[in-house]
């Protein structure tokens, strides 16, 4: 199997809603979770009527043998090189923090260096080592591009007797700007699913979908990753993909971790996310129960696995993606 960089260029504003902040129209996000990704392509394929096909993706998936990171942002400067980016590492200062002088001093400093960067989050992957030795206290960090410009807009709900306006966060791309993924899978695979890519881009992803939000088209076609790189920072990613004997291993995917792999976790630096929404049946709309993940950007001292939750209590099998995706940091 190898590492796969695929990039999406977006032909309209996008809206991805946070249902774990309450589903609110105006709250967005940037990124798109590898579980929502993974639960669009399954959908992608079921509506083309490719069940065997479904099923292959789905034991693929469960197995390892397929695996998706989070998508997130990526530029193109004047040169052509293009700027991958990752979740700003959810690590505190380890080094300190393991030895025996951290003093309330030291708590102190850390603590106000982490509220400045508390608007950073992405991290451009050949800046990791930077970010990691501020963390460290070695030196300051200061990185925080733009990637869209961010609106609320106005609309009406005309389905009550009395007109109703509301507000639709959304971001549209910059013209240098989109989001990328990462993927693990053999390339008989990565043919169709850059077939099943297309046809998600004409479909749209994230929310508000029926009023045209979320198309986009493929950059280029993926391509492989390996050790001489197409561009500076596929070259970094793919090196710290294959570190997995890292002390520090950074999630960059939705993981769900298997009841044994709870204790590890509680050791590592991490956020948690809530996954909830909706099921749409032929007559009725049946709500998903709600489960935590651990984010992308937390770090663990190896790397867990995750599983894939699997409901079937709607008649058919719903998928919750979360096998873990990972980079070596230090």
């Amino acid at each position: 199997m190898s590492y796969y960089i695929y990039q999406l260029k977006f032909d309209s504003p996008v809206h991805f809603g946070q249902a774990e902040l309450g589903g609110n129209l105006e709250k967005i996000a940037l990124d798109y979770p590898s579980d929502t990704l993974f639960s669009a392509l399954c959908c992608e394929l079921a509506q083309e009527g490719e069940l065997n096909l479904l099923e292959q993706f789905y034991h693929k998936a469960a197995s390892g043998n397929i695996a998706f990171s989070d998508l997130y942002p990526y530029t193109v400067d004047m040169h052509g090189e293009c700027c991958f980016y990752v979740p700003k590492p959810i690590l505190g200062n380890t080094e300190r923090h393991n030895s025996g002088d951290y003093q309330y001093e030291d708590a102190c400093r850390d603590s106000r260096k982490k509220k400045a960067m508390k608007h950073l989050k992405y991290v451009r992957a050949s800046q990791i080592t930077a970010y990691v030795q501020s963390l460290l206290g070695h030196h300051e960090f200061e990185n925080n591009p733009e990637f869209v410009e961010s609106a609320l807009i106005e609309k009406v709900n005309c389905r009550n007797e009395e007109p109703l306006p509301y507000y639709v966060g959304q971001h549209m791309f910059y013209d240098n700007t989109g989001l990328y993924g990462i993927v693990k899978a053999d390339e008989e695979d990565i043919e169709w699913l850059q077939n099943v890519f297309t046809l998600l881009g004409l479909s749209g992803i994230g929310g508000k979908r029926s009023s045209g939000y979320g198309k986009f088209h493929l950059y280029d076609d993926p391509f492989e990753m390996d050790e001489f790189g197409v561009y500076e920072d596929d070259k970094e990613l793919y090196r710290r993909l294959l570190d997995d004997k890292a002390t520090w291993q950074m999630a960059i995917s939705l993981v769900l971790p298997a009841r044994e792999d709870i204790a590890k976790v509680t050791q590592g630096w991490y956020a948690l996310r809530k996954r909830s929404g909706f099921i749409n049946e032929a007559d009725h709309v049946v709500k998903r129960d709600s489960l935590y993940m651990v984010t992308s950007g937390s770090c663990f001292a190896g790397r867990i696995t995750g599983e894939i939750a699997v409901s079937t209590g709607c008649g058919h099998p719903v998928y919750r993606y979360g096998k873990g995706l990972y980079l070596g940091l230090i």
